[in-house]
């Protein structure tokens, strides 16, 4: 999977300036934030990991992230209303998309950051981070339906950049069964469609305790993902009224010719 880091921010690539959405919802905007680091070293998979930190943004609009757990661990970065790039750990971080906002009165949100330092393709850092209200009245029978987007970096063959798309899970609130997809998703170079990411799709258990799920039957096209792909995310808000959560997915960690990270949101549409 190549890197192609691009500066703007858009829900859309292929239109011009302005983030996608804004803090994951009301209150102090202070939060808990999970998701994943995806580590790329010479064109192939070395790490996917865990990361955990904390989330906040004032009445500016200036973002700051500090880290507790993962490569970051004990670092952090900010951004300012006026530049989506930071220094982090002596290489610059791009904030290319937030999904969620208050303006669609989301309960979550979704920041996806791409960080370079090496200047060569290839070689990258690759964040999927997610947060937002802590869950209350969990439903405990019935099932919901999550309709919302998909932000993130894909390589399909020769075709890699910046890519989007739509999100759709399905929770079973009884059973804790947890399945969804990716689709739709189309690969940009700058304002350029370029390609087509093949359909992500997954499975996997909510945890009713603490609302968060965990897939790690992952498949790209049909075709069952490579080892270490997962998708995981959480519910949030009232009666679970939304998701977000974060995605990586390759049909092989060793120079993958398939491959995806990203977050997505999703409000529930049922």
């Amino acid at each position: 999977m190549q890197q192609h880091v691009r500066q703007q921010l858009s829900g859309d690539p292929g239109t011009g300036g302005g983030s996608q959405g804004g803090e994951p919802s009301g209150g102090d905007g202070n939060y808990t934030v999970g998701g994943t680091t995806v580590q790329l070293r010479n064109g192939s998979v070395t790490s996917v990991a865990g990361t955990t930190g904390e989330f906040a943004e004032d009445d500016n609009g200036n973002i700051s992230l500090s880290f507790t757990s993962g490569p970051y661990a004990g670092q952090s970065l900010s951004f300012s209303e006026n530049s989506d790039t930071a220094a982090l750990d002596g290489q610059t971080a791009t904030l290319e998309a937030f999904l969620g906002s208050d303006n669609d009165n989301s309960s979550s949100g979704a920041l996806y950051i791409t960080v370079d330092g090496e200047n060569d393709e290839g070689n990258g850092n690759f964040l999927a981070l997610y947060s937002g209200d802590t869950v209350s009245d969990l439903p405990q029978e019935g099932t919901g339906t999550y309709r919302g987007d998909y932000f993130g970096s894909a390589q399909n063959g020769e075709a890699g950049g910046l890519v989007s798309g739509s999100s759709e899970i399905a929770v079973d609130f009884q059973s804790g069964a947890v399945s969804g997809g990716f689709s739709g998703l189309t690969i940009y170079d700058g304002d350029d469609a370029i390609g087509a990411m093949d359909d992500v799709g997954f499975a996997g258990t909510l945890d009713k305790n603490s609302a968060a799920y965990v897939a790690n039957s992952v498949t790209i096209g049909g075709n069952a993902a490579g080892e270490g792909s997962v998708v995981q995310g959480s519910l949030y808000g009232a009666g679970a009224d939304s998701t977000a959560g974060s995605v990586a997915a390759f049909d092989s960690a060793d120079n993958p010719t398939k491959a995806t990270i990203g977050v997505f949101q999703a409000n529930r549409a049922d």
